[in-house]
């Protein structure tokens, strides 16, 4: 098993376990919220009203804050079922290198006049025919030798991505920990004994912790969107036609 299939198990676990966080929070959030709020209250005259408005805030940023983060898990899921192959990727470049490249530099310096046989005047003398095959032939070694510099973009794009899937897996699977803990925080929040105005608090806390992992969490598709626009970039140059026949 590689480092990579390694990572994928480890972030499949999470998820799962992220979800199951989740769907406990959803479940018991509506018996357990107001239990804590009236805990909070009991026996300092706080209105029943206010309680009442208190329970129905906290609620409805649960409510909030539940599909942004089965979203973000949702989201999570799909990018670890498109791990991709960077020794794939990385065959496929040393390929580019040493089947085109290599061969191409190779045969340059033989395709010119003078070196071919078919363009020796001892093998052609049939007039204007035998001239444009001649004339054909000018060039052709320059073009050969500019493979290079056309398949070093590939190759560097190839590279580029074999070097980042690794990065964005164990950014990836850094994101969906911190969801774990930051969920088991906010399940712990509201299912614990603490009582008084400390447990909103914790409760209104754990919350922010929640929103705040997945923001940060969106730095692993920051990192992604780099890497495209960095590949883009080395792809988007205007690829030159083959020299035309010379009249």
């Amino acid at each position: 098993m590689s480092e990579l299939d390694v990572l994928r198990a480890g972030i499949t676990i999470n998820l799962a376990e992220c979800r199951a966080l989740l769907g406990f929070i959803e479940v018991t959030a509506p018996v357990t919220v107001p239990i804590l709020v009236r805990s909070a209250t009991v026996g300092k005259g706080v209105p029943e009203a206010v309680t009442n408005t208190i329970t129905d805030l906290l609620l409805l940023k649960l409510r909030e804050v539940s599909p942004i983060v089965r979203t973000a898990l949702d989201e999570a899921e799909y990018y670890s079922s498109c791990m991709g192959s960077p020794d794939a990727l990385r065959d496929a470049a040393q390929s580019i290198r040493s089947k085109v490249v290599a061969p191409a530099q190779e045969l340059a310096p033989s395709v010119v006049l003078g070196r071919l046989p078919s363009t020796m005047d001892s093998n052609w003398r049939d007039g204007k025919a035998s001239e444009r095959y001649r004339s054909a032939v000018d060039g052709r070694d320059t073009a050969l030798a500019r493979i290079e510099s056309l398949a070093s973009p590939i190759i560097s794009a190839l590279e580029d991505l074999a070097d980042a899937i690794p990065q964005f897996f164990i950014q990836l699977a850094a994101f969906v920990s911190g969801a774990v803990v930051a969920l088991l925080g906010l399940a712990v929040a509201f299912s614990t004994a603490e009582t008084g105005y400390g447990a909103i608090a914790g409760f209104l806390a754990a919350i922010a912790g929640v929103l705040t992992t997945v923001i940060a969490g969106l730095q692993y598709k920051l990192g992604t969107e780099q890497t495209i626009q960095r590949v883009t970039r080395q792809l988007s140059g205007e690829t030159p036609g083959w020299p035309k026949v010379l009249p």
